[in-house]
């Protein structure tokens, strides 16, 4: 309980100094009431609109949700402020090394690779902690979009925190479209560039494809990120230069919402991998379970439900509808045992050590907890169906 504590006041005591330092308490005060209701719940549409479509496209191995908070809190608490130090460092020697007279698209240029560098560099190593010490969890593509996601959406968060509390009564409409409309998945998709390309690595037993890939990934979320906002900084240079002339405003606001072409490119390449790696889940699905129906540890239905996840989920929700909250969780539970137990074989198959979370617990546990939850399952409806013919 100590340690819980304390972990409670470290992180409470670096959320204070990141919305001390990095939003600005004083742009709240002046700025009124008005300014701090909506510094501190506009920000909150773009998160849950990310965690709604992690938790969607999660649909066969579930990560823990302890995992997912704790990858929420490395963007939010660690990934912030340690970025905003390092490109507030950077920043500056940049401007010392720069002449007067440099090129604006040069410190635009140099700024841009300075946030981009920086910022996926903290959020990868995130990643890539997650990935070395809790390797079990890190099965696929899959998980690394979604751990990516939550970093991402942590980070943005705290980041809308700050336009919102400093631009509110400037450029509120403008925020709104450019922070949650249009870029409110920025800094998941340029994170996912990189968790994508670690979750492809389990799949592989090349020894160069398993460093080289990774290091693209990396590289891409990088050049991705810094040209985003190499645009954005360009374009707001060249308003700031020549304030008066509509010409150049129209061309800025062109640009920048041509910005979102690279990262809408991204996407879709990201979701064409997440579609194939969820294909690859259900095959781990198909082959390892197979035998299991021979051996009467899962039903031919069960095997045919959770190689499908909208029928296994429209199953579950009948679950809660008919037979309460406490029965869902039972059939949520089975379904995630079998599956465990597909991919708890596949993890053999694949050579994985016997420090891996999965090969911990022997099989016929899996099988156990499997006959147990479908006895229990059982028992509740037949028991709502003597129930029903009483009555």
């Amino acid at each position: 309980m100590a340690a819980v504590g304390l972990g409670i006041l470290v992180i409470c005591a670096l959320i204070t100094l990141i919305l001390n330092s990095f939003i600005g308490i004083n742009a709240l005060t002046q700025n009124g009431a008005s300014s701090l209701l909506a510094a501190l719940t506009i920000p909150l549409i773009p998160a849950l609109g990310t965690l709604l479509l992690v938790n969607f496209i999660d649909r066969f191995e579930r990560e823990p949700w302890y995992l997912r908070l704790a990858t929420f809190l490395w963007g939010m608490v660690i990934a912030i402020p340690t970025a905003f130090f390092i490109e507030r460092f950077i920043d500056s020697v940049i401007m010392n090394l720069l002449e007067p007279g440099a090129s604006t698209i040069l410190r635009s240029a140099l700024q841009g690779l300075n946030a981009g560098f920086t910022e996926e560099t903290v959020k990868g190593l995130g990643l890539l902690l997650l990935f070395l010490v809790l390797r079990d969890q890190f099965d696929n593509i899959t998980d690394g979009i979604v751990y990516s996601a939550m970093i991402g959406a942590g980070f943005a968060l705290v980041e809308n925190f700050s336009y919102f509390a400093s631009g509110y009564r400037n450029s509120l409409v403008f925020l709104i479209i450019y922070r949650v409309v249009l870029g409110w998945l920025g800094h998941p998709t340029f994170t996912a560039c990189f968790g994508s390309m670690l979750g492809y690595t389990r799949h592989t037993r090349s020894r160069w494809q398993q460093v080289i890939t990774p290091l693209l990934g990396y590289i891409m979320a990088v050049m991705l990120h810094s040209f985003f906002d190499f645009v954005d900084i360009q374009a707001g240079a060249a308003v700031q230069a020549d304030p008066g002339n509509t010409h150049v405003a129209m061309l800025a606001l062109v640009a920048i919402i041509c910005d979102y072409i690279p990262p809408f490119i991204a996407q879709m390449l990201l979701l064409y991998l997440l579609i194939r790696s969820l294909a690859q889940e259900a095959a781990i699905i198909r082959e390892f379970l197979a035998s299991e129906v021979s051996n009467g540890v899962v039903t031919v239905d069960e095997y045919a439900l959770l190689q499908h996840s909208f029928q296994r989920t429209r199953q579950e929700r009948k679950a809660l509808w008919q037979y309460g909250f406490k029965h869902w969780l039972r059939v949520k539970a089975l379904y995630q045992a079998e599956i465990g137990l597909a991919f708890r074989k596949w993890h053999v198959s694949m050579g994985d050590g016997q420090k891996n979370g999965y090969l911990r617990q022997p099989e016929d546990v899996y099988r156990e907890r499997i006959r147990r939850l479908r006895q229990e399952i059982r028992a509740v409806e037949e028991q709502a169906r003597a129930k029903e013919r009483r009555t």
